[in-house]
């Protein structure tokens, strides 16, 4: 393909300087000009050329959304902590799940906690997180 189009362009150059006069230039650039498109045209259609192009993926969307729920997933914990030492209690775990539904509702999925008192932790949290 490179070969052909500097081919084509050193032939134009040619013809450009031979040519007998300034009359026809505007035809003859377009004639050229059409001649060098064709020259590529050709020589791609002949070569075995293809190309794949990957869909794009909704990822930053996806990716805010899993950043957003963390965030809350991360407030809520630290605010269940806080209550759970209010009441005496040492907290040596707190993992939470939480979803974000399309209408917007947040959703504490899983709660799974060690504490010094589980029973009382449980009533707790379940006050805070189910009321």
């Amino acid at each position: 393909m490179i070969l052909s189009a500097c081919m084509m362009s050193i032939i134009i150059c040619i013809a450009d300087m031979v040519k007998p006069n300034d009359k026809y230039d505007k035809q003859l650039k377009i004639l050229f000009s059409l001649m060098f498109i064709l020259s590529i045209l050709i020589t791609v259609s002949k070569s075995d050329f293809s190309f794949h192009i990957e869909p794009i993926k909704p990822t930053s969307i996806d990716y805010s959304n899993n950043l957003f729920e963390s965030e809350i997933a991360n407030n809520i914990k630290k605010e269940l902590i806080i209550k759970l030492r209010e009441h005496g209690i040492t907290v040596e775990s707190l993992n939470l799940s939480v979803n974000i539904s399309d209408d917007g509702k947040i959703t504490v999925n899983d709660v799974q906690f060690s504490t010094s008192d589980d029973n009382s932790a449980e009533k707790i949290i379940s006050a805070n997180i189910f009321s």
